[in-house]
Order: C-alpha cells, then structure tokens, then sequence
C-alpha cells in the first residue's frame, strides 16, 4: 500500500465515523496510534498535505517547494513502517500524484508523464488558497481538532452546495436522519421502477438495475445520505 492510499483511507475512515459518537472515538483513537504518536509518519502526512493544496507560491518557488518535498518523503518513506492494522479498502487515492512520482517502480511512468505530473502539481502549488465560507464549528478536544483539520482537508473537494448540506447534516440526531434515509431509499426505487420498466436500450435497462439493487443494498452514513437525496431531487 502506498502512502498516499493510507492517507485517503485514514481521512475516509474519520469522515465517515462522524455518524456515530462510537465510530467517532473509535476512528480518532486509530488515528492517534497510526499518525500523531509516530513522528516520522505524521511529517510525512502533513508533507504529503503541502504537496496538494494551493500556497500561492510562483512557478519558480512552486518548483522548488515541490523537489524539496519529494527528497524529504524519499528520505522519510524509505525508512517508515506502515502501520498494519490498516485494511486496504476500495478507497478513492486523492494523493495518487505524489504517490506516482515517489514510488517509482509501482508507476512505471515515461518521462513525459513524469514531466507531465510535476506540471500539474506545480499548478496546484501556485494557485491562491480558496476561501471556504463554509467551516467546521464542532465542540472537539485539541486531540480531536487535529483530525477535524483531516476531515476539513478531505471535505475541500466538496463544492460550497455540498459543504454546507453536510454541516446541517451532522448537527442532526443519526436515528432521525437513518429513519429520513430509509425513506429516501424507498422514494428513489419508487422513481426508477417504471423507468426501468419503460426503457427500452438494453444497456440503459442494466445501468437503471444495478443502481436500484446498489440502492437497496447501501447503508446510512452522511455523505451516502447526501448522494441519495441529490439522486431522487434530479429523478
């Protein structure tokens, strides 16, 4: 497993562990002994953060910014232990540039698509910090504000829209929202059935089918909460 995928399944984990007070615990204790309590592995988590997100640096700095990283996560990877009571998951890899160029014998990568990756980075780098109207205002420990700033970091790919469902989302009581979500499930089935019955491409026809039986088999959390509601508002 790479550093990269680590780091996505650690911030989807806390993310989806804010369901419940148990899960929450639970996720922040893993996240205590997997990276706050192992220096090296916490530099590296918080390097692989400043490789991803804007610093309004020029081309020229962003460059630099960007080859200091690399040689300082070369130095520190090539020594880290992983930590082995993470379960490689079907996980998006938000960090799989830097991941590309710093394990070079999983990539494979030409040249060109080396060039090409480094480009796209140094882009990210250069660009202005957003500002994000939306923000996490949660009663949290020190220990657990720092793996709020995870989630906060992971939420940054949401748009404002999104952000903000998901603020009000939280707030509410998980047994109310786990009730409303067994309600969309069945207004969303409800919905496709007679498309699915209509539709006469047969490729259409398997699409429509695999989304309801995925419908039927998916389990509450916020963000699938989420994705459901905007499902059934665009049916």
């Amino acid at each position: 497993m790479t550093f990269g995928l680590l780091k996505s399944i650690i911030e989807k984990n806390l993310l989806e562990s804010y369901k419940d007070s148990s899960s929450f615990k639970k996720a922040i204790n893993e996240f205590k002994i997997n990276v706050l309590n192992n220096k090296n592995l916490s530099k590296v988590y918080s390097i692989y953060d400043e490789l991803t997100k804007p610093q309004g640096l020029s081309t020229e700095d962003a460059k630099d910014f960007l080859e200091e990283g690399l040689w300082t996560l070369r130095n520190l990877v090539s020594n880290l232990k992983m930590p082995k009571n993470i379960l490689e998951t079907k996980t998006e890899n938000k960090y799989r540039n830097i991941d590309l160029l710093l394990y070079p014998d999983l990539s494979n990568l030409t040249i060109k698509e080396k060039v090409q990756i480094k480009k796209e980075i140094i882009k990210t780098l250069s660009s202005s910090a957003p500002i994000h109207e939306a923000k996490v205002n949660l009663p949290l420990t020190s220990m657990v504000k720092i793996a709020n700033q995870t989630l906060h970091n992971y939420l940054e790919n949401l748009d404002e829209n999104s952000k903000k469902e998901f603020f009000e989302l939280i707030k509410e009581d998980s047994q109310v929202l786990e009730s409303k979500f067994e309600s969309l499930k069945t207004l969303a089935v409800d919905k496709l059935s007679p498309i699915l019955e209509n539709e006469k491409d047969s490729e259409t026809k398997k699409r429509i089918s695999e989304t309801i039986d995925k419908i039927k088999r998916d389990r509450f959390d916020q963000i699938t909460y989420l994705k459901l509601k905007n499902l059934v508002e665009s049916i």
